[in-house]
């Protein structure tokens, strides 16, 4: 279990592909852990033994494409409920307040942003130790009110580092380990919904699939 005072590493602004960064449709997943804010060590191959498929979103407080669908996230969990199991990884934040981000975008986008998590009030610095991450999650969680389970990055941003640096990537994962849908923006109007990669592996028909 990280402790608290562990540092966050610092991440350079990513500036490759986020849509083909990540493991892709097809690949099985490595065997990893992440952590609950209670501190509690989840190891989704243990997850998979109990036989339903994992849904992994990332998401931060700050970025405003995981705050507009977050409640997508419980309506799926709501919908599926004992069918499968739903996770939210907290990760890096993709907007903080006053630093920058570890993203390289373009100036009139940051501006944009910062300028929406105003209005919104959203205010949240990079965390620089593991024990300031899990402060920050818990934050993002008490604002939100979301449902799902919420599991946090290690201080070494393993995830953001071999899942994608993506702030909202979505991974819907089988029960072998195997991943078998991908959006690079969690239901994004520009890919098939996560919905309609459920339905598909589960054989369900939810009526919330836009191909």
């Amino acid at each position: 279990m990280p402790a608290d005072t562990s540092r966050i590493e610092r991440e350079n602004a990513y500036t490759g592909d986020i849509d083909s960064s990540g493991y892709k449709v097809g690949d099985t997943i490595p065997a990893f852990a992440l952590y609950t804010p209670e501190d509690k060590r989840v190891k989704i191959r243990c997850v998979l033994k109990k036989r339903k498929p994992v849904l992994l979103v990332s998401g931060s407080y700050t970025c405003p494409h995981f705050r507009r669908f977050s409640s997508d996230i419980d309506s799926i969990l709501n919908y599926y409920k004992d069918q499968i199991s739903v996770y939210v990884v907290y990760t890096l934040e993709a907007h903080p307040d006053i630093q920058a981000g570890p993203y390289a975008i373009d100036a009139d986008i940051e501006i944009n942003v910062q300028r929406l998590n105003h209005l919104q009030k959203i205010y949240c610095r990079q965390p620089k130790t593991y024990g300031e991450r899990k402060a920050a999650a818990k934050k993002m969680d008490r604002a939100l009110d979301i449902n799902a389970d919420i599991l946090l990055d290690n201080p070494e941003n393993d995830w953001w580092q071999h899942f994608g640096p993506a702030p909202n990537i979505a991974y819907l994962v089988d029960t072998n380990g195997v991943i078998v849908a991908k959006n690079s923006w969690f239901n994004d109007t520009a890919a098939p919904s996560m919905w309609c990669s459920i339905d598909s592996l589960l054989g369900t028909r939810s009526g919330r699939c836009r191909p």
